[in-house]
C-alpha cells in the first residue's frame, strides 16, 4: 500500500524579515530616514505593509519605547477633514490624542503623528496632527 505523508507548517511563526521587529505577531519596521506622510505610506505599500494601525494602548506603548522621536503613523483626514481613518480601513475607535488635538491650527494639518513630548497618564506618547509634508520617521505595520 502507499504511503502519504502530509506536512503542516505553521506560518505564524515564520517571524518577520530582516530590520522588522516583532510584537503581539505584527511586524513592525521602524524608518531611520525622515519622509513627509504620503512618501512614507508608499514606502511601506511598496513593502506590502501600510503606516501603522495602532489598535490598543499596548501597541502605541510598544512603538515608542525608548525612542524619543515623533513618527508618522497610518491616520489622516485627508480626503474629508474631521473624518479620521486608518490606511487600512480598521475601524476608527481608539482615540490617543494628546489634549486639545486634533486641531487643524494653524491649517492643513491633516496627518497624525506620535508625539513622545506630549505624553500622558500610562501613554508614551500621544496623537498630534501635522502637516502631511512635515518630514518625521514613519512606522510600517
Amino acid at each position: 500500500l502507499p504511503t502519504t505523508f502530509i506536512f503542516f507548517t505553521d506560518c505564524s511563526k515564520v517571524g518577520c524579515q530582516k530590520d522588522w521587529v516583532e510584537f503581539q505577531r505584527s511586524c513592525y519596521l521602524f524608518s531611520s530616514s525622515k519622509l513627509d506622510w504620503t512618501t512614507s505610506e508608499s514606502n511601506c505599500v511598496s513593502m506590502g505593509s501600510h503606516l501603522v494601525v495602532i489598535n490598543s494602548a499596548d501597541e502605541q506603548n510598544f512603538i515608542v519605547r525608548n525612542r524619543k522621536e515623533f513618527f508618522w503613523i497610518g491616520l489622516s483626514d485627508i480626503i474629508v477633514e474631521g473624518q479620521w481613518s486608518w490606511v487600512d480601513g480598521s475601524p476608527y475607535n481608539l482615540l490617543f490624542w494628546s489634549p486639545g488635538e486634533p486641531n487643524d491650527a494653524p491649517q492643513g494639518e491633516d496627518c497624525a503623528m506620535l508625539d513622545y513630548q506630549k505624553a500622558t497618564g500610562s501613554l508614551t506618547a500621544t496623537w498630534n496632527d501635522a502637516p502631511c509634508s512635515r518630514q518625521f520617521k514613519w512606522i510600517c505595520e
